[in-house]
């Protein structure tokens, strides 16, 4: 076995010189229709939000659900997965 650090796919891609999570990002809002895109406010307040819960696997995995958070604040419908302590509750979907 490998240990831990092997437990994240993002964490691994990166550390094998993986595509870069900007570049992810990037391809991701030229694919997905601005009318379903959150706005940037919303998204930087999703992605601070992501950084200062406990169910973050460092640097971008979100232990719940896998995703990778920075790409799953993009979406205007998107939600947070941690039922538990919803980081988004506060955070509005529309301008």
């Amino acid at each position: 076995m490998n240990g831990p650090e092997t437990l994240c796919p993002s964490c691994d891609a990166k550390k094998h010189g993986g595509v870069d999570i900007t570049d992810l990002v990037q391809d991701m809002r030229s694919r997905l229709p601005q009318e379903k895109q959150c706005d940037d406010h919303i998204y930087l307040q999703r992605i601070a939000a992501c950084l200062a819960c406990k169910e973050l696997m460092l640097p971008y995995t979100c232990r719940v659900c896998g995703c990778i958070v920075y790409l799953r604040a993009i979406s205007r419908d998107a939600y947070c997965p941690n039922s538990r302590e919803d980081g988004w509750k506060n955070i509005s979907n529309h301008t």
